[in-house]
């Protein structure tokens, strides 16, 4: 016992306990998100299937920084809302990807023919049209530009999304402070307001269909056999998720048993040779 205590290997014991606390920390980390997965799925699932009310109604209460999970919080319910679009001050969301196909978001503001309770009346909505490649500008791809005159558009609520904060907040991709943007990297409704004809609702809606005034409907599309069927290409309705996060904690803990009975057969060893 006296041997494994000199001194000269007291440096080691405490590397090895502190990589092995470092792995059990990590799996816990993982086996939260996993329960933050299983919240957000149940969320899911209670709200998307409940019939789409309209958007003045919904957002009546809510709070555009509350939690999933939240009494008031805004994610997944639906929505539907009557309104014009606005494609000259519409924005693109950079680094969205659609069957590994990098591209964008397109967000169009949009004025509601009933103003918003609560609201200053000139106050616009942030519609997520949907996806388009990032070889937007190409000429061979089919418009993507938004419909014109009066849109009735049913989806999800989205909460706005502000600068990140925390530790590894410096990791995350930011827009410019000032000036007009025309790619952003999140939806922030009060960097974006000074660019808009008007102030902007925090709560975006992901558009799962749009039906104009002729009668015309656009649901979800996707690719087709000869290339491109109908951009942008409208969001799906939100799926629960499985995630991985549950496999990866076990794996951390996993390393964590490894590392310590590796090392105490590596000390059983030692006391064993010759002297």
């Amino acid at each position: 016992m006296k041997q494994l205590l000199q001194p000269r290997l007291l440096a080691w014991h405490l590397l090895v306990l502190l990589i092995a606390a470092l792995f059990i920390q990590l799996g816990f980390w993982q086996l939260a998100r996993h329960g933050q997965l299983l919240e957000r799925n149940a969320v899911l699932e209670a709200r998307v299937t409940a019939p789409a009310d309209a958007y003045q109604a919904v957002i009546t209460g809510l709070n555009p920084d509350a939690q999933l999970g939240a009494q008031d919080d805004a994610y997944y319910r639906p929505v539907t809302l009557q309104g014009t679009f606005l494609p000259e001050y519409e924005v693109l969301l950079r680094g969205r990807a659609y069957q590994e196909r990098p591209g964008y978001h397109v967000l169009t503001p949009l004025r509601p023919d009933v103003p918003l309770p609560g609201y200053d009346p000139e106050t616009l909505v942030l519609v997520n049209r949907g996806w388009v490649p990032f070889e937007y500008e190409s000429p061979n791809l089919p418009d993507w530009s938004a419909p014109e005159g009066t849109v009735t558009v049913t989806g999800w609520l989205e909460p706005e999304a502000d600068d990140p904060v925390g530790p590894l907040a410096m990791f995350a991709p930011r827009d410019p402070a000032e000036g007009p943007l025309e790619r952003i990297a999140r939806p922030d409704v009060e960097r974006l307001a000074p660019q808009m004809p008007g102030p902007l609702a925090p709560f975006l809606i992901s558009a799962g269909t749009l039906r104009t005034a002729d009668g015309g409907t656009k649901e979800a599309t996707d690719f087709g056999a000869d290339g491109w069927v109908v951009l942008p290409v409208l969001a799906s309705q939100p799926e629960p998720e499985g995630g991985p996060h549950f496999s990866y904690a076990l794996q951390w803990w996993s390393f964590a048993l490894i590392g310590v009975v590796g090392y105490a057969f590596l000390l059983r060893g030692r006391r064993a040779e010759p002297t």
